[in-house]
């Protein structure tokens, strides 16, 4: 059956409103201000109850957090009829404690890491197999992973038979792209969830469509 589906991508767009799309289409102003104004009056405290596990005082949010939940809000408000089925969610900082990262393991398809790269250092350290697992932390208990190809520079097709302990993975994929993998796979056995390998370099995305076809039929 057919989807509505939606887009929450990190706040780089011209527009914040424009991280905010239904098939295709950002959400209307009255929307998205409708939103604004829930999110500032919780986060301000305005609408909240003191109680025994919150005084009732401002969250004092970031502005990443404000916008994730202005996001989330505009999709709530939405007609039934126009509300998002599936939601493709961009993660903004790391993936453990990022803001986006609120779903229970029943609402989520599947969790998808893309390459990673040294970033946002002053939170995540320096060390690729730490982001790694910072990224990981998105993976629900029994949940599916989808971890694209970790290779910078090799563009060539792996042979999958030789891959299993990290030590035939560095052989094949390069130290670096084997650390990575298994700093995501221990995420994944600890949580129970099924992880799924891709060996499609991402730099073979760039290329032409028919050197891409070349690079499909050698494998």
């Amino acid at each position: 059956p057919n989807h509505r589906p939606s887009r929450r991508i990190s706040s780089f767009d011209k527009k914040t409103r424009d991280c905010c799309k239904v098939n295709g289409e950002v959400v209307s102003k009255q929307i998205w201000r409708l939103a604004q104004s829930d999110v500032l009056s919780a986060d301000q405290g305005l609408d909240i109850p003191a109680s025994e596990d919150d005084d009732g005082q401002p969250l004092k949010s970031s502005p990443f957090e404000l916008l994730t939940a202005q996001t989330f809000q505009a999709f709530a408000l939405l007609p039934e009829a126009e509300r998002p089925e599936v939601l493709l969610i961009e993660v903004g900082l790391g993936g453990r404690l990022d803001a986006t990262n609120v779903f229970g393991r029943d609402q989520v398809l599947a969790s998808v890491i893309c390459p990673i790269d040294r970033d946002h250092e002053a939170f995540l350290g320096s060390e690729l197999t730490g982001i790694a697992r910072e990224k990981a932390g998105i993976v629900k208990d029994s949940g599916l992973c989808i971890i694209a190809d970790q290779r910078l520079e090799d563009v060539g097709a792996v042979d999958q038979l030789a891959l299993g302990p990290v030590e035939n993975e560095s052989k094949q994929l390069g130290a670096r792209a084997a650390g990575i993998l298994d700093a995501v796979r221990n995420v994944c056995i600890a949580r129970g969830a099924r992880l799924v390998k891709t060996y499609i370099p991402w730099k073979l995305l760039t290329l032409p469509p028919t050197r891409q076809e070349r690079w499909g039929a050698a494998v």
